[in-house]
């Protein structure tokens, strides 16, 4: 594959460089975005009959060759950007009707969308690491690996009844925002790791809308900004180290009416609709509970398995250790 890469003349259409869409965006002055995420589109397109045997290759079954374009060879790029540019050769002038033309062209053409991936008419979209909207393209700061994150789950009170615990995230449909509260002492998140230094942290709440509670979920919470600077109404109290575990930091937080926005839910489990219904593919409870745990069960296994292998390692030096020590020194034995 290598070789056949190297014989054949590069073509000369790319990807759009991101200057060049900084400025495609100033001049058409784009202020709804949509992002589409394929499920297939290589080994769509044909190789031509007659270059067939360029791609030919032996195994221990058979000589075989590749009929469809595969992934690794130096015009694949090209190819395919050559292909989306003939089959979507429509003038944006618009935004929803072009993308229902986008879509019927796709799918005319054996493309289909990933729907997960997708995102349909956003405000801001993210693009190849960047954040694009009508007034800015910036970098995803998560991709730099400047912010910093934290679990937090524990609280002082609740002990292993996750169920039980008493953090509020109240769905407010006026500001389109939840309030994440610490209603008592208990409530306290405790033993979260990187409290003292985290910008982010994963804050599992009891999810109320409408004056009802729908159990525990996850929140994205902002702690920090990037100076270290604390955001209003978060608090933060040093733990101190953890016994054998001096390079990890733990602390307390404390939320006194905290609001984030409403996409800061983790709604892979349960959503909030803006006018404050609570949706959820798993009608039970307890299911959704479990469910949302589950992700949790893994890690929690990994602890068991490297307390063992470090007893084992532990073990191992100690009886090493013994056998060469010497107990007594008495002259010629």
């Amino acid at each position: 594959m290598r070789h056949a890469s190297h014989s054949k003349p590069t073509d000369d259409i790319h990807f759009p460089r991101l200057q060049d869409t900084i400025i495609w965006l100033d001049t058409f002055q784009a202020t709804i975005f949509t992002k589409l995420d394929l499920q297939g589109a290589y080994n769509l397109i044909r190789i031509r009959e007659v270059d067939e045997w360029k791609k030919a290759f032996n195994t221990r079954d058979g000589h075989y060759e590749y009929l469809v374009m595969p992934f690794g060879i130096c015009n694949t790029t090209a190819v395919f950007k050559n292909f989306n540019n003939e089959i979507l050769n429509t003038s944006l002038n618009e935004h929803r009707a072009p993308v229902r033309v986008v879509l019927q062209r796709l799918w005319d053409h054996s493309l289909y969308a990933n729907l997960e991936k997708c995102q349909f008419e956003q405000k801001k979209i993210s693009f190849l690491g960047y954040f694009i909207s009508s007034h800015e393209f910036v970098m995803d700061r998560a991709k730099d690996q400047k912010f910093t994150g934290m679990f937090a789950m524990t609280e002082r009170g609740h002990g292993s009844n996750v169920r039980g615990i008493l953090t509020e995230a109240v769905f407010d449909p006026v500001s389109q925002e939840f309030i994440i509260n610490t209603p008592c002492e208990n409530a306290e998140k405790m033993y979260i790791g990187n409290a003292m230094k985290g910008n982010y942290a994963a804050v599992f709440a009891q999810l109320i809308t409408n004056g009802k509670s729908q159990g525990p979920h996850c929140f994205i919470v902002p702690i920090r900004d990037l100076n270290g600077k604390m955001y209003p109404g978060v608090g933060a109290v040093d733990m101190m180290h953890k016994e054998g575990l001096h390079g990890v930091d733990n602390g307390i937080l404390t939320f006194n009416q905290v609001r984030i926005p409403r996409e800061n839910l983790l709604d892979k489990f349960g959503s909030v609709s803006p006018d404050g219904k609570y949706h959820s593919s798993i009608d039970n409870k307890s299911a959704r509970f479990n469910a949302m745990l589950a992700a949790l069960t893994p890690t929690r296994l990994a602890l068991t398995f490297q307390a063992l292998g470090a007893m084992k390692l532990g073990l191992t030096i100690a009886i090493r250790y013994s056998h060469s020590r010497k107990w007594f020194d008495c002259e010629g034995e």
